[in-house]
Formats: C-alpha cells, structure tokens, sequence
C-alpha cells in the first residue's frame, strides 16, 4: 500500500492554512538525493519512503536496443564516469556499469518501479531525443507502468511526443488555458499544472487550484542562485502554501520545511 499522506505535516501555521493541513511530496530526481546517495537509484527511492515522500519523479530514457532506463543524463558521465551516451548503448552494456558513489547498477524503468513496490506513486520524465521517440518504445514504458499497477495514478511531464501518446491514459502536464478548456469539456482529470514554484504567482495558483485539477508548483535546485538558494526556496514553499498548494515536486534539500520530524524518522 502507498504510505498513508498523514505522515506528511506542515510545520507552521499560515494564514490560509493551519499546522495540520496534509502536503504530498513528489520528489525530484528520482527519490531522495545526497553526497552519498546517486539520483533514480534504489537508494534514494528508500530515502524517499523513509522521509514519507507520496510520489517520486523518475526520469525515462531509451536505450540503443529499446529499454526503457531510469537515468537522467544524455550520457553517463555523472555518477558512472563513461561519456558514453545512452542512445548508443545496448542495456546489457548499461548494466555493467557502477555508480561513484554507491557501486550501484543503472535501473531499467521495470526495476525501479519494482523497487518503489506499491509503496510510492510515479510521475514519468520521459526524455526526447534528436529524433521522435519510436512509438514502441512509449508502448513499452505504458505496458511496465501498467503492470507494475502505476498507470492510472500517475503524472506525467516530459516530451510533447510522449505525453501525447499517454494522453487519458494518466494526468499529463498542461497550462492554465488548455486544462480550462478540457474544464469546460469535462476532460480535467487528464491535465495538472506544473509552474515553476519561483515564477508561478498566487493568483495563478489560485486560478488553476479553482479548476479541480492538480496545482504542483516545482521547488528545485537550478531555479535559484547558490548564495541565496534555501532562503529563496523557504520564502516560495511559504508563498504556496498560503495560495493554498498542497503538492509540490521538489528536491530533498528543502523538503525540511515540509516533512515533519516523526515521517522522517519512520
């Protein structure tokens, strides 16, 4: 079973929100991520769960012969030290690689999802490529997130192409205007709006949250100068949670203002 989201607290009382108003985590870069722990990796899905994340955001890309791998980078230069690039690799060639730190394998999409086992929901980054992707490869990731009963549940940014191909099947990533206008023809449970949590404005958040659909404004690492990155981030998280969000995508580092002391002991 998903870990119930009642382990997931705000922290502060707000003006529009009080200190018991429940927060879904869905955590970037494929779970939680330190010095010691590689991204998409099952080290830091374990960290995910323990920390009381609801979702984990993995990110998909195609091997030379067609697998479905969550990974990143174009190549394998960060964690595995080969410049070699995905696209040009057979699986059995990824497989034999060892991350730094960690010692771990590289996961096809089936493993990783294995390794979540029921215990976190799935929001796919599927990558592009120079060219479209083939359509049995989306094909392929569609029948392992079926199986693994990921599907129906799951958000899905990336690719113009694979979000296409998914469209009904799961929530896919849409602006304002066009999840109004699948509003109005009764299709919103298809969209979610996915802003940029350091550019999104209250009043769009507020729009959006009045449509139904999901708001989930995105607190990274990149968004934000190094210098002044963590009070940044606080103020925005803050700005949210007053608007009203109650999900965000967002990297471990700043999750401390989010996540209470007993989910992260469990």
């Amino acid at each position: 079973m998903f870990r119930s989201v009642t382990q997931v607290l705000l922290l502060w009382t707000l003006p529009t929100a009080s200190a018991v108003d429940l927060v879904k985590l869905i955590a970037h870069r494929g779970g939680v991520v330190s010095d010691t722990i590689i991204e998409n990796n099952r080290a830091s899905i374990e960290a995910a769960v323990q920390r009381g994340y609801w979702m984990v955001e993995v990110d998909v890309r195609r091997t030379a012969d067609g697998v479905p791998i969550a990974h990143h980078d174009i190549d394998f230069r960060r964690f595995y030290q080969d410049r070699r690039k995905v696209r040009d690799m057979t699986w059995e060639e990824i497989s034999q690689l060892h991350s730094s730190p960690g010692g771990e394998h590289p996961l096809r999409l089936v493993d990783y999802l294995q390794a979540c086992d029921g215990r976190l929901k799935i929001m796919l980054d599927i990558k592009g490529e120079r060219s479209p992707l083939p359509t049995a490869f989306l094909n392929e990731v569609e029948r392992v997130m079926k199986e693994a009963g990921q599907l129906k549940s799951a958000y899905m940014i990336g690719t113009e192409e694979a979000r296409q191909h998914f469209l009904g099947k799961l929530r896919i990533s849409r602006k304002y205007e066009e999840i109004a206008s699948a509003t109005e023809a009764g299709n919103k449970s298809h969209y979610f709006l996915f802003p940029r949590g350091n550019r999104v404005t209250e009043d769009e958040i507020r729009r959006g949250l009045a449509l139904g659909a999901p708001v989930v404004p995105s607190i990274n690492a990149f968004h934000y100068p190094k210098k002044t990155r963590m009070q940044r981030a606080r103020q925005d998280i803050e700005r949210l949670r007053a608007a009203g969000v109650t999900e965000f995508q967002i990297d471990s580092v700043f999750d401390e203002w989010l996540i209470s002391t007993e989910a992260a002991s469990q």
